[in-house]
């Protein structure tokens, strides 16, 4: 597991990154500012994990799969480039 993205819901994500343990993250929230931990009152968010834009862990040459879970139309705008010769 290279990396996980999430939108808002921070305590799923936390789960998952206890779970999958990734070396990248990415959320939205307007609650919280990137960085190496963030404390949700009892949950970590993240220790080993580095902050990067969907796009980059996407692109990361340690990625070979990306699978995507979006609902409605965003999920289906096209990143040219970003697959090629893979």
């Amino acid at each position: 597991m290279v990396g996980l993205a999430a939108g808002q819901n921070l305590e799923l994500l936390s789960e998952q990154i206890a779970e999958f343990q990734p070396k990248y993250i990415y959320y939205q929230s307007n609650n919280f500012v990137p960085g190496p931990s963030h404390d949700r009152g009892s949950k970590l968010i993240t220790d080993n994990c580095t902050f990067l834009p969907m796009e980059e862990i996407a692109g990361h040459p340690d990625v070979d799969i990306v699978v995507i879970a979006t609902s409605g139309k965003a999920g289906l705008i096209r990143h040219p480039g970003r697959c090629q010769g893979r």
